[in-house]
């Protein structure tokens, strides 16, 4: 049986497109896992860097203005909860944990912290002091933990604050 030479260009044409057509896929799969990567990277650099910025201005800062725990939360320019640095004021913290104890306030505090499009949760451990919202048990956040020692009515303890957001990156 003879074969034209029509023929063979049609199979190798066909060859060569369904070659291109498993390299094409596998190339932009790779490039969209890539990019997926990168955005995961780049929203985690920039948690920690809103983490990083919001707990050494809470840890060593008295906030603004300095009397801000007396004032009603809308005069607040921004939170700090040290009397001096790292030496946390009880006044300070009893004030911030009741500023997040409705979500409204809660808000507010987040937008006084920088935290807009995030929720946060500050802890002081064994001090019985929290404010904010805990991960969800059960939700895929992206996180970022930073801790420090402070002093707090003359002892040490650490203050953890964990910065997340919920949105769920595949």
């Amino acid at each position: 049986m003879k074969t034209s030479k029509g023929q063979a260009v049609v199979m190798d044409f066909a060859f060569a497109l369904g070659l291109f057509i498993i390299l094409f896929t596998f190339i932009s799969a790779e490039f969209t896992q890539q990019v997926n990567t990168s955005e995961r990277k780049s929203t985690f650099d920039s948690l920690r860097v809103k983490a990083d910025f919001v707990m050494e201005t809470l840890v060593k800062s008295t906030g603004s203005p300095q009397n801000w725990e007396t004032l009603s939360l809308n005069d607040v320019e921004y939170f700090g909860l040290a009397a001096s640095d790292r030496d946390l004021s009880d006044a300070k913290l009893t004030s911030f944990q009741n500023n997040t104890t409705s979500e409204p306030d809660y808000l507010i505090t987040k937008q006084k912290l920088g935290l807009e499009g995030y929720d946060y949760y500050f802890v002081l451990e064994d001090a019985g002091i929290q404010s904010g919202l805990e991960v969800p048990v059960g939700t895929d956040a992206t996180q970022v933990v930073v801790e420090r020692i402070v002093t707090y009515q003359g002892g040490a303890y650490h203050a953890r604050l964990t910065v997340y957001k919920t949105e769920n990156f595949n």
